[in-house]
């Protein structure tokens, strides 16, 4: 299964809000990963001051990991998630964010 809104730690087989030391969240696996999805569909890169995988999508876009785009916004089911500048399709518990369905955007 896949842990919504957390990130499964493989190791201990348990969903995490935060990944341990030297692992990422990517949200593009749900995995804690030591690692960033890279590869000819989706690139990501490591950002350690929040142990998250985070796109290198400019300010005010969102990667669209269909498509490997960076766009203006999320279509459904997806939504922005401003800590990650990533289309996702269900909102980080840490921060503690929560899907607005009018605008698709993790609030």
């Amino acid at each position: 299964g896949v842990c919504n809104g957390t990130f499964a730690d493989t190791n201990n087989k348990v969903c995490l809000p935060v990944c341990p030391d030297n692992y990422f969240a990517d949200p593009a696996t749900r995995l804690c990963s030591m690692g960033c999805t890279d590869n000819s569909s989706i690139s990501l890169h490591k950002n350690v001051d929040n142990k998250t995988c985070v796109s290198d999508c400019a300010e005010e876009l969102f990667l669209n990991t269909l498509n490997n785009k960076c766009e203006s916004s999320c279509n459904d089911p997806f939504y922005e998630d401003p800590t990650t500048q990533i289309c996702i399709d269900v909102c980080p518990s840490v921060p503690p964010l929560y899907g607005q369905n009018d605008t698709n955007k993790c609030v």
